[in-house]
């Protein structure tokens, strides 16, 4: 059948038909574009709080590892427990609660001879209470010791033993001075036979330029960024009744600590897109030291 001598076939498209294929064809096009946009936003979202999530979880398995190891090697020697966990970053006195930092001190390896001092015997000013200086016995003795590094002077026959920090070497004569981060033991009566090494390790957050970060300090070394991102950190310190301890008013308490809950809070650093909101994550964990556990 033809239409004025036109077949229908042979019609083309109407202005009409054309703008509203054009409308359609526009209308989905900016759908998909929005659609690819939320997917490539959410997509990068998502990446942004798994990379804040990965940060706030190393932060905490590290540090809640430390702290479970806290003390390692006094068992070994049967010493005294002194305070292996000092809630601050070590740099003000021990009854000064930090709630963003933690010290933790402990024997690095009992069984390596290295870490034991081995000190002459029948020197006078060997370690009794008031003396300055002890002496070793040989050179290899010296090996590793630096200005600063805390020692502990046990004598294996009374258990009797001091924490004290070294202020000086000449010779193989250590001088050193009681630690006041850390409790003196009284070691009247005893002369100790040897001084064994301890290991620190220091947690704090902070903010320079306005990145966040977390930073560790072993030893004597330089404090250094752990991990970026790193806005808040709390630890919360519990006794063996489980009573939160905010303050010491005495020596045992430091040593009375039997939990400690520490909650992490991060952020994404780097944005994609150019986004402004930072992903935020916050983790709590509890870590029980054990070599403090009676």
């Amino acid at each position: 059948m033809k239409i004025n001598g036109t077949h229908p076939s042979d019609r083309g498209f109407t202005l009409v038909e054309m703008l509203i294929a054009l409308v359609m064809f526009s209308v989905i096009g900016l759908a998909a574009t929005n659609f690819m946009i939320k997917q490539s936003q959410f997509m990068g979202r998502t990446a942004e709080v798994s990379s804040a999530q990965q940060g706030v979880r190393a932060a905490a398995d590290r540090i809640a590892q430390d702290i479970r190891v806290v003390g390692q090697g006094l068992n070994f020697y049967q010493i005294q427990l002194p305070d292996m966990i000092v809630p601050n970053d070590g740099s003000v006195g021990v009854n000064v609660f930090q709630p963003n930092a933690i010290s933790l001190i402990g024997i690095p390896d009992p069984t390596d001879p290295s870490n034991q001092l081995a000190l002459a015997s029948g020197v006078v000013g060997n370690g009794n209470v008031g003396d300055t200086q002890i002496t070793v016995d040989s050179a290899a003795n010296l090996t590793g010791l630096a200005v600063g590094e805390r020692l502990i002077l046990f004598d294996a026959n009374s258990g009797n033993s001091q924490v004290v920090a070294l202020t000086g070497i000449a010779g193989f004569d250590l001088q050193f001075i009681a630690d006041t981060l850390i409790y003196q033991f009284s070691s009247s009566g005893s002369t100790p036979a040897r001084a064994i090494k301890l290991n620190e390790v220091r947690y704090r957050q902070r903010t320079v330029n306005g990145t966040p970060f977390l930073e560790r300090k072993v030893n004597r070394g330089a404090w250094q960024r752990f991990i970026e991102g790193i806005i808040a950190l709390d630890f919360n310190y519990y006794d063996p009744a489980g009573t939160e301890m905010t303050t010491v008013t005495t020596k045992n308490q430091r040593r009375n600590i039997q939990e400690v809950i520490l909650e992490v809070e991060g952020i994404q650093l780097r944005l994609s897109g150019g986004g402004q909101n930072r992903a935020y994550v916050k983790m709590r964990t509890s870590a029980v030291p054990r070599n403090m556990v009676p």
